[in-house]
């Protein structure tokens, strides 16, 4: 018969990422994932076993203290729902920059977000205290500026540079295979005229004279194709 059990987690799949707080502080749903549920960056699951066994509720916890303004700073993480706003701060005076300054400035503020997500962005939406509920989709608009330790700030800096240095080293492949081939088709098409010009010159070349009893040669006459 199977297991009844996979059959239910598929089955109430959609009702699990739209039940509040069901990945816990600081766990993402994404809904096009089986998994479910991901920590946050800089984040690991506050009990591995239960997470392991997909009871999420416990949440995640930070991977390393936050320095409170030695070293901190911000992962910016798109295509989501916003977290939980109950703990949250607006002011849509501030532009994006004084939001930032002022979230960094604030060893209790754990992110932010710009209140207006039209254009580049205006206003500010700080958040004091653990994320909830937040939810990725792939059609996802929104945008969170996530305060992470310094140590996470340098990993992601090095993946970014990594996925960079890989997409310019995929690039440069392309090109030198692109010129290679054209060079060794211009190869191809130089020899392969100048055999046609060597046959063509020697259909110009044609008997002197008919061969007479005794001789074994015949003198050509014409253009001498290795000129």
């Amino acid at each position: 018969m199977g297991n009844p059990i996979g059959i239910t987690l598929t089955c109430i799949k959609n009702y699990y990422s739209d039940h509040y707080g069901h990945c816990g502080a600081y766990g993402s749903c994404r809904t096009e994932n089986t998994a479910e549920c991901d920590c946050l960056p800089g984040f690991q699951p506050k009990s591995p076993t239960e997470w392991y066994l997909s009871e999420w509720w416990d949440g995640c916890v930070r991977k390393r203290t936050l320095g409170c303004g030695k070293g901190d700073g911000f992962l910016k993480l798109v295509g989501l729902k916003l977290p939980d706003t109950s703990t949250s701060i607006v002011d849509k005076n501030l532009s994006l920059k004084e939001c930032e300054r002022g979230c960094l400035n604030n060893c209790s503020c754990t992110a932010y977000a710009p209140a207006d997500i039209t254009g580049e962005g205006s206003g500010c939406l700080t958040w004091f205290g653990n994320l909830m509920d937040i939810r990725y989709f792939s059609d996802g608009s929104d945008h969170l500026y996530l305060r992470v330790d310094a140590v996470e700030l340098a990993a992601q800096a090095r993946k970014d540079k990594g996925f960079f240095h890989n997409k310019l080293k995929a690039v440069a492949i392309l090109t030198v295979s692109l010129v290679v081939g054209l060079l060794l088709f211009a190869t191809s098409a130089y020899c392969l005229l100048n055999k046609r010009k060597v046959f063509s010159s020697f259909g110009k070349l044609i008997p002197s004279k008919t061969l007479k009893p005794g001789q074994s040669t015949v003198e050509f006459v014409g253009e001498d194709p290795w000129d």
